[in-house]
Order: structure tokens, then sequence, then C-alpha cells
């Protein structure tokens, strides 16, 4: 699916959107919205074949704009499961997957954010949220380990100070394990593993601007809120 769009579909989309006279962030919200039909025609079908399934609770709450999506990062493939309920939505990624030659094209034509980039990716995620757009952030920065949520980073924060933007906490679990940190291929369960995504309340990042101490320690506090959000969700769901 990945290697069709990349390298045939979105460059075509591309091309045409160039004699259109589509701006690169039309093309880019363009390529998105192919990506999340084909996710949702792969979907279905792994759905068809009894070896995937994904339940959501919470949709009415993406129904805003902009919106900010922070989620736990539990498996490899949550970013196509997010995909699936996200017509449009920027994601932020670490710079391993802008070398897989599977997933790079597809990634650099739907303008994805790199995550190594530090101010200049808070800057173009508040601009794109400033635009109407969805932006998906990780704060973990790498998968969920077994043993529990890794510390949050701050940049989820600073982006939704900046933009003045309400998050929406997305908390993702897999279950039985599969494609987890430390799971290969071929430890993926007989059972079909269910995907479920829990989107919360949203959260207004100007609560956490009190008593004049500037944005560094509103971000402070608003990382720790979420992480202990999510712990407490996490270890509900666990135990």
């Amino acid at each position: 699916m990945s290697i069709g769009l990349g390298w045939c579909v979105l460059p075509i989309q591309h091309a045409f959107g160039r004699l259109r006279g589509e701006s690169q962030p039309e093309r880019e919200v363009r390529s998105q919205r192919w990506v999340h039909r084909a996710t949702r025609r792969w979907a279905r079908l792994v759905t068809a074949l009894g070896v995937f399934q994904a339940r959501y609770e919470g949709l009415e709450r993406l129904t805003r704009r902009p919106l900010l999506i922070v989620a736990n990062h539990p498996s490899l493939v949550d970013t196509p499961v997010l995909t699936c309920c996200l017509p449009q939505a920027d994601f932020v990624v670490s710079e391993e997957w802008l070398t897989n030659p599977v997933l790079r094209e597809t990634i650099r034509r739907s303008g994805y954010l790199k995550a190594e980039s530090g101010p200049l990716v808070i800057r173009d995620a508040v601009r794109r949220l400033r635009a109407g757009r969805t932006l998906v952030v990780y704060p973990e920065g790498s998968r969920t380990p077994e043993e529990g949520l890794r510390e949050f980073q701050k940049g989820a924060a600073f982006i939704a100070l900046a933009a003045g933007c309400e998050i929406v906490p997305a908390l993702i679990r897999v279950t039985p394990r599969a494609f987890m940190k430390g799971q290969g291929v071929f430890d993926y369960p007989e059972v079909a593993p269910l995907w479920s995504v829990a989107f919360g309340d949203p959260i207004d990042p100007a609560d956490y601007l009190a008593g004049g101490e500037g944005r560094s320690a509103a971000a402070a506090r608003l990382t720790a809120a979420l992480q202990d959000d999510f712990e407490k969700r996490w270890e509900r769901g666990s135990g």
C-alpha cells in the first residue's frame, strides 16, 4: 500500500496539483486524505481476514478544528490506526522513518514533521494548527515499553501553548500485545489483536498559564498533568 502511494499515486497527485496552481500545504493535505482513504481500505481488508480489530471511543471529540491529538505509542501500527479515523492529519515522525524505503516517499509527500527538527517542528506545528489542520504528537518519542509509559517530552505542551489549541488525549491499547516494543513480526498472536483508542476530554493549555511564570514552566506543568492522566488510565486498563 505505502509503496504504491508514495512512488506512484502521490507523485501524480502532486504533479496535477502543481498544474492546478495548488500551494505546497494544499498538496500535502490532499496527500494526507489519500493516505486516509488507503488506510481505511487496508483496515477493512485485514479486519475481514481476521488478523486485526479496531475500536474507537469518543470520536465526537474530533469534530473541532484545529485539533491537536496527543497519544501514547504502544505499537508499530498506531499511526495507521489513528489515520483511519482522521481524514487529514499531520504526524510528527522520527528520522528513522524518513530513511525507510517503503514509507519515506509517503511521509515526504504528506509533509509530515520531523521530530528531530527541535524548535522548527514547534514553529511548523503551530503554523499548521493555526491553518485549521489536525496534528498528532506521540510525546513518548518512541514505542511504549512493556513495563509502562515512557516519560513524556514537552514538545506537545509547547505546541499547544504557542497555538492556543486544546489537546485531545488519545489512549491506545493493544490486546493481546502485537507489534509492541521488543516484539518481532513472527510474535504476532493467533487471536486477532484489538487496537482500542479512547479519545478523552479536551485539555485547555491556558489553565496551566498561571502566576506569570512563563511558557516553560507552564509546559512542564501541562506535560506532568498529561503524563499523570495517561498513566492512571493505562494502569486501569492493564489491571
